[in-house]
């Protein structure tokens, strides 16, 4: 194990087991909590223990009648008691066993602030579907370095699909509510209020995320608030004594599931199986391997002439490891108050990479260093001056060799090949031009370097006006990204000490003799039956390539607020002015303008009433589309604060229903000046006649340029634009012990861009259609979220959270062609349909080989294959017979997700279970044909003469059918997100003597377990992409407060 890793383990179980015994006594107290407005018992009220300096740790909530019960350790020890609209009070435990409390109504209370569109909002006052999670529920996701990633599961209604597991790679596709459109699904993500990425942000520096998914709350953000909004809200300092964090963790990741084919005997035999069940051929029967042959494959008496070649063994590590640290510091008075935080972040390779004497090992790696920083001073009373400063610098090397030939090396390379012979010298099999050695192309195919750096700056300053109007509030802010890419590659190009090898076998002619079918070529090995070539070259060094991208972004805004209390009235609003401006290399800047505005109402907390608004510009369309305006509307009715509703508050204490609509939009996917007509120029070049020429028969080319029309321009070429409904309903029962939230939704999307490709342009058009605003979908659904907790003792408490969201797309209009048959219209199904022929049967036998039809795929048809269904019943099968099948392959329509925990003393243990259903995939993985001599486990139950129940038609070898829907499988899962077990530690004499208020231990892991039917663990896309696999996280760390 790393000298590092083996450092942190020691220390934590020194620490775990030295302090274990040093904890102090407790001892009981016991109270009621009574409300100062009728003298009643409150039931559902928060008991925290609070000890000096290390901040909120455990505690209970009052039961039916008021009463509550805790444990306390030392008399310095502080109760902290909280309840929805009452003011907060905190009492020192001291020397009583009886401590009664009478808690005061307080209507500006918060219980809960919600980050929102462009501000916050209290949550008994939020009316739009908003979702969050904090940094403790963030940090529990184990050992993943991707904030993204780190989502998955959490919220109700968002989905994270990731397709790789390489090092500093970030190829998460996030889906609100489904896909709405064919243009780019993803939703805006903003940190701190800025669009920014969060996939380089340290999980440690976050404070809470926060979704948007409705109109009400994405409306504010118009041309790009379709897709749904993710906020990003990093930690600040706060009015505190200076606390200091440290953090650390190691993580062991292994690959969490890939295809394993079976060894060179098997692939062999079937091989031969194959070749017998067709009609053979003389270059077919070059390919079959005569049965003395095949058990020198077996016995493996000479394994570089007769090869099993394991290639995961060779090409994957057992385990790579990640590690990381961070440290933060944060605190402040009155006046100032300040954060700031360091943190480091190695990711290791799972891939096993060597330098072998070429001077340099391309390991898969990325090494992120991040800072964040903030100071918000008080420069008046009334006058608040807030700056930060955040940024991360990360270094990702891998190997430039062809990732596909890489990749492709782990599941899908034949064994029969020789890696490397005894000499050194690597293996080169020229008779198989797609599988060229996927070790050589992983370690001697040259390094690629990719450095990113970026800062980020803000400065807001706030000035509250209430001297001149109560309630008043301005603010403005000014910010400023820079981000610097560069790209090198070292030795981009491999020519590496090989042999070429000619193999193969025949009968001599007229005998049962086996020969080498290359015995007439000069230079045979005798020995060993192969034709080396001895193919040396050497290196290529310091063959360096730049490719360097600098972006730059400005932003600034101006802000008005107004929030003020009549009576039982509460109103606030809010006006915003905002500009964007990025820049890629030299290039002119692309601009956002927006115009923001809310109004929020509400009567006695029991009525709500929100407006939202956004005036967007865009500079992607033509004169008459650079601004629109985007609204939405919502209502709320807080009906557990009508009086008719008391008499059943002590089982059902909160019941609130919300709805709202609006209208905003989206730009992605679209390009820039598609509404200008676009014309082509060709020149004559160097005697090329692509320009303008003149003369017959003796063509001459002209010197000037030939204008041939291009892409026709469309001046009505517009944004997309989404109407969001939803209905929500939030329940609390017993006090919040239970937690029971609903949401359904319906989006209606027009306008959807198409582009020119695929609009079929009649003949009379004379050329091909401009893109336009065609399409149309809808998305329907709806989303359950389940929260229960529990405090059976002052130790022992238990909590879970449960959340299922059903989402289905359908396409209304999608610029279908003319006459097309309904089936093959993409109209009426879901974006990504999979679509494919269908089987009817196996066909057992000649006679039933005749009396089918036709067509594609079937000309070729022999016994033990499958027969092709003509679907249109036209008598021939082609692209007419290919239907939908199943789901999309790129997201889930349905996902849930429990997690549930429990805590007992420092001990707590909790455990996140994942899955999804709906959602069909291809495994048709590259199987043998002709040179590619791979089988697997489910070949070998295929049909044969013997085995006619087979679900799997026969191998193929040079008639190879296809086999429809057999490959496309219900790609439904449940997988181990994260587990959890965890110490903490406070209140002991030995930390206090280090001064560390407390500490923590936990053991966790990422992703541990999948159970699927699937032969891959691989979120998205099909089995043919060409990605690093996905990885199972295994993490052990420490959290130290001083």
């Amino acid at each position: 194990m790393n000298k590092v890793s083996f450092k942190w383990l020691t220390l934590c179980s020194l620490m775990l087991f030295a302090i274990t015994g040093l904890q102090a006594q407790q001892r009981v107290i016991k109270g009621t909590v009574i409300s100062s407005e009728d003298m009643q018992p409150l039931p559902g009220v928060n008991v925290i223990i609070k000890s000096d300096g290390s901040g909120d740790t455990r505690g209970t909530i009052t039961d039916f009648n008021g009463n509550y019960t805790v444990a306390a350790d030392d008399e310095n020890m502080i109760l902290v008691f909280k309840y929805l609209g009452f003011k907060t009070q905190e009492i020192l435990v001291g020397t009583r066993a009886q401590i009664n409390v009478t808690l005061e109504l307080d209507a500006e209370e918060l219980e809960e602030v919600v980050v929102i569109g462009f501000g916050e909002q209290k949550k008994e006052s939020v009316v739009g579907a908003i979702t969050a999670t904090t940094s403790k529920e963030l940090q529990r996701a184990g050992g993943v370095t991707n904030l993204s990633s780190a989502l998955n599961g959490l919220l109700p209604g968002v989905s994270t699909v990731s397709n790789s597991g390489a090092p500093g790679e970030s190829d998460i596709d996030i889906f609100i509510r489904g896909q709405g459109t064919w243009n780019g699904a993803g939703p805006l993500i903003l940190v701190n209020g800025i669009e920014r990425s969060m996939n380089d942000i340290d999980v440690s520096e976050v404070e809470s995320v926060s979704v948007l998914k409705d109109a009400s709350a994405t409306a504010v953000y118009g041309v790009r608030g379709a897709n749904g909004v993710i906020l990003v809200t990093t930690k600040r300092g706060t009015v505190s004594k200076p606390k200091l964090t440290v953090s650390g963790n190691t993580t062991i990741k292994t690959i969490s599931r890939i295809p394993k084919p079976l060894g060179s005997y098997d692939a062999l035999r079937m091989k031969n199986l194959a070749i017998e069940r067709e009609i053979p051929t003389h270059s077919s029967w070059s390919q079959y391997t005569p049965v003395d042959i095949l058990q020198k494959y077996r016995d493996q008496t000479d394994p570089y002439l007769y090869p099993d070649t394991d290639w995961q063994d060779w090409m994957t590590e057992d385990y790579a490891l990640n590690y990381r640290a961070n440290m933060n510091v944060s605190g402040g008075t009155e006046k100032v108050q300040y954060f700031a935080s360091f943190a480091y972040l190695h990711e290791g390779d799972i891939l096993k990479t060597t330098d072998y004497g070429q001077g340099y090992d391309p390991e898969f790696s990325y090494n992120r260093m991040n800072f964040r920083s903030n100071l918000d001073m008080k420069v008046t009373n009334s006058t608040k001056l807030s700056v930060d400063l955040a940024g991360y610098m990360g270094i990702q090397s891998k190997s430039d060799g062809t990732t596909a030939d890489i990749y492709k090396g782990l599941t899908e390379f034949p064994p029969d090949y020789v890696i490397r012979y005894p000499n050194g010298m690597w293996g080169w099999d020229v008779n198989r031009d797609r599988y060229k050695n996927a070790v050589v192309f992983l370690n001697f195919g040259g390094y690629e370097v990719k450095k990113r750096t970026q800062l980020q700056s803000d400065v807001n300053l706030e000035q509250d006006l209430g001297k001149v109007i109560k309630g008043l509030k301005a603010d403005v802010r000014v910010s400023y990204d820079t981000e610097i890419q560069t790209e090198n590659e070292g030795v981009n190009i491999a020519n590496v000490d090989k042999y070429n090898v000619f193999r193969g076998y025949r009968y001599e002619d007229g005998t049962e003799n086996i020969i080498w079918a290359n015995d007439s070529e000069d230079g045979r090995d005798p020995l060993n039956g192969f034709n080396y070539i001895n193919d040396r070259n050497q290196y290529s060094y310091e063959q360096f390539t730049s490719n360097n991208k600098n972006k730059f972004k400005l932003y600034y805004q101006a802000r008005i607020n107004y929030a003020r209390t009549f009576g039982k009235h509460e109103v606030s609003a809010m006006g915003l002015f905002a500009r964007e401006e990025n820049t890629v290399q030299a290039l002119f800047p692309v601009k956002l303008e927006q115009w923001v505005s809310r109004a929020t109402y509400n009567y006695d907390k029991r009525y709500f009433f929100e407006f939202n608004g956004a005036y967007n510009g865009s500079e992607k369309f033509g004169p008459e589309y650079k601004f629109d305006f985007f609204p939405s509307f919502a209502l709320g009715w807080n009906i557990s604060n009508e009086k008719f509703f008391e008499p059943v508050k002590e089982v059902m204490n909160h019941f609130k229903i919300r709805g709202s609509y609006g209208v905003v939009g989206s730009d992605k996917g679209i390009d820039k000046n598609l509404y200008r007509a676009v014309w082509d120029e060709e020149y004559n070049v160097r005697g090329q006649t692509n320009g303008l020429v003149f003369g017959q028969p003796n063509r001459q080319p002209s010197p000037y340029i030939r204008y041939t029309e291009g892409n026709p321009g469309n001046l009505d070429l517009h944004w997309e634009v989404a109407k969001k409904t939803n209905i929500g309903i939030e329940t609390g029962f017993f006090g919040d012990l239970i937690t029971l939230n609903t949401d359904i939704f319906f989006d209606r999307r027009t306008d959807i861009f198409v582009p020119a490709a695929d609009i079929v342009a009649p003949i009379w058009n004379g050329g091909q259609n401009g893109p336009a605003n065609l399409g149309e979908t809808e998305v329907r659904g709806f989303e359950i979220e389940l929260k229960v907790q529990k405090s059976f003792t002052p130790d022992l408490s238990a909590w879970m959270n449960a959340n299922y969201t059903y989402s289905r797309d359908i396409i209304i209009k999608r610029a279908d062609a003319p006459l097309l048959e309904e089936y093959r219209k993409q109209a009426g199904y879901q974006i990504g349909q999979t679509r494919t022929t269908l089987n009817d049967e196996i066909i057992s036998n000649w006679d039933d080989m005749y009396t089918g039809v036709q067509g594609l795929a079937n000309e070729n048809n022999l016994p033990g294959m499958f027969r092709r269904i003509d679907y249109n019943a036209d008598g021939v099968i082609d692209e007419r017979d290919i239907v939908p099948y199943g789901y999309p392959n790129n997201r889930p329509q349905n996902t849930y997700n429990l997690a549930t925990g429990l805590s007992y003393k420092g001990f707590s243990l909790m455990a996140q279970f994942y899955g999804v259903y709906n959602i069909t995939r291809n495994i048709n993985l590259s199987s043998f044909f002709q040179e590619a001599t791979i089988v697997r486990e489910r070949d070998l139950n295929r049909w044969t003469p013997t085995n006619t129940d087979a679900d799997l038609a026969h191998l193929g070898f040079l008639n190879s059918a296809s086999d429809g829907q057999a490959n496309l499988v219900d790609a439904s899962y449940i997988r181990l997100k994260t587990l959890e077990a965890a110490y903490t530690i406070q209140n002991s004499p030995f930390l206090d003597k280090l001064k560390i208020s407390s500490a923590k231990i936990f053991v966790n892991g990422n992703n541990l377990y999948f159970w699927s039917n699937l032969p891959e663990d691989r979120e998205g896309g099909s089995y043919e992409r060409d990605n690093y696999p996905l990885v199972a996280n295994y993490n052990i760390g420490f959290n130290l407060n001083f």
